[in-house]
């Protein structure tokens, strides 16, 4: 299913179809490679969440190229699967339907029923799991498990300005921690080890282990480990209390560590978005570490991009991707697995930019060359 869902993409954003063709292979074989083949032995949702992502992206430039209410449905109703799949996409509905009728049609009066459509098929799909959950647990909600993750976030807020910069380094592939970073930055592998400047950005410290199996929690280091100890505390307090939703609980207290420093929260924020781009750097290699840098700034730039150039189709392709992206910078602790399902959608936008760039490129050369024969 991706793999058709990206031909069928990279059909409809390039032109000529046999062009299309020919750059739809390599950019199935780099998704297959780098992410699907990694995916196909265990029950995360990752390998559904890229599949859903990009066949939402395929049925909006479709809605957009043939205007049908059909489409609209069936793009209203993926959105909705996607949701189901990854919740937090129920926060980026409530900008990305909005947005709509300013893409889908010049007509402002048919892309707003068209919009509408799209909302109506994606309330088709998100509300009876919403009334379930109502009649159930008393809660209109898609999942619950938040709490822990804003909890993660938030610890991450307690940075020094030498933990904020190091975490740039901390947080790269490592051949670009060794060749590149760390010159450039003073840091070496031995900064992330116990007793290093940066030992709390690293999520696994022999230290930590040790003073966790002898219960000297006090001494636990690092961010992640500290907090999930902190975690126990909290959610063994709220049962102490009455507390029915431990989960609720967490993030009550979550919003309020984020309520006490807004702006820094929101300066973490840009080395965790450096933390979550290098999804797919899993090979090592520079040509997994350039490809993966390139292609995620492709999709952060694409939405951007469509709107400068007039190129709808290109926002409607990565609004969403991007919206994931900034939403797990924003409110999660963004470990690359988090970032995984992009990776397919963003090897589709590096791929559309790479064509139009060349293709530029050759009119200009052409351009050019027809000047020099006129002057001679």
């Amino acid at each position: 299913g991706l793999m058709l869902a990206l031909w069928g993409l990279c059909l409809r954003l390039i032109r000529p179809r046999l062009l299309a063709h020919l750059v739809a292979l390599p950019v199935i074989f780099v998704s297959v490679d780098a992410f699907a083949v990694h995916e196909l032995d265990n029950l995360n949702t990752e390998l559904p969440a890229a599949w859903l992502l990009v066949l939402l992206s395929l049925t909006l430039v479709l809605l957009r190229q043939k205007n049908q209410w059909g489409w609209a449905l069936l793009a209203g109703t993926v959105y909705g699967c996607l949701v189901l799949t990854k919740a937090s996409g129920a926060y980026l509905a409530l900008l990305v339907l909005p947005t709509l009728p300013l893409l889908l049609n010049d007509s402002r009066r048919r892309s707003f029923v068209l919009a509408h459509c799209v909302g109506l098929g994606f309330a088709m799909t998100v509300l009876p799991w919403v009334g379930r959950n109502l009649h159930e647990f008393g809660t209109p909600t898609i999942s619950g498990g938040s709490g822990d993750v804003l909890m993660y976030r938030t610890s991450y807020n307690q940075m020094t300005t030498h933990e904020y910069v190091g975490a740039f380094y901390a947080f790269a592939p490592g051949k670009l921690q060794h060749h590149l970073l760390g010159p450039l930055m003073g840091h070496s592998r031995a900064a992330l080890e116990c007793g290093g400047s940066l030992q709390r950005l690293s999520r696994r410290l022999p230290c930590d282990a040790q003073a966790i199996a002898e219960q000297r929690f006090a001494d636990v280091n690092s961010f992640y480990k500290s907090v999930q100890y902190s975690m126990k505390k909290q959610i063994l307090d709220a049962k102490a209390k009455g507390v029915a939703d431990p989960d609720s609980y967490l993030r009550r207290h979550a919003v309020e560590r984020i309520k006490a420093d807004p702006l820094k929260h929101v300066a973490v924020s840009l080395p965790l978005a450096w933390r979550g781009l290098w999804s797919f750097a899993k090979n090592k290699t520079w040509f997994s570490i350039i490809t993966n840098g390139l292609a995620m700034a492709s999709l952060l730039a694409m939405p951007w991009l469509g709107i400068l150039l007039r190129r709808p189709d290109w926002t409607l392709t990565s609004m969403v991707g991007v919206g994931y992206f900034l939403f797990y910078a924003v409110l999660s602790h963004f470990i690359p697995r988090y970032s995984e399902p992009l990776i397919p959608l963003a090897l589709v936008c590096l791929a559309v930019l790479l064509v139009t760039v060349g293709r530029s490129t050759v009119r200009a050369h052409s351009a050019s060359a027809g000047r020099n024969i006129q002057i001679r």
